[in-house]
């Protein structure tokens, strides 16, 4: 199954700001995962966003930042995408 997931990152882009880190410029983000179940669809989007904001920038101060950041953000919907609408 794909699934539709909206993330809020309100808590963040002021942290993301102040890094220079310009990936994600809203408050709301949708990533499109392919996934078993609607959790396993959560926990992918929130690595996904986690290793997307990592990859920028490899240190072990970038790390710590990426834990922090997988604590605040939150899932706000999840949607299940249904082939040919």
């Amino acid at each position: 199954m794909i699934y539709k997931i909206t993330i809020d990152i309100s808590r963040v882009l002021p942290e993301l700001k102040k890094r220079k880190i310009t990936i994600y410029k809203d408050d709301i983000i949708f990533v499109y995962i392919e996934a078993i179940n609607p959790d396993d669809a959560c926990k992918k989007s929130i690595e996904e966003i986690c290793q997307n904001i990592y990859m920028l920038k490899r240190n072990k101060d970038r790390k710590k930042f990426v834990l922090s950041v997988k604590e605040k953000i939150s899932v706000r919907k999840v949607e299940r995408i249904r082939p040919n609408g």
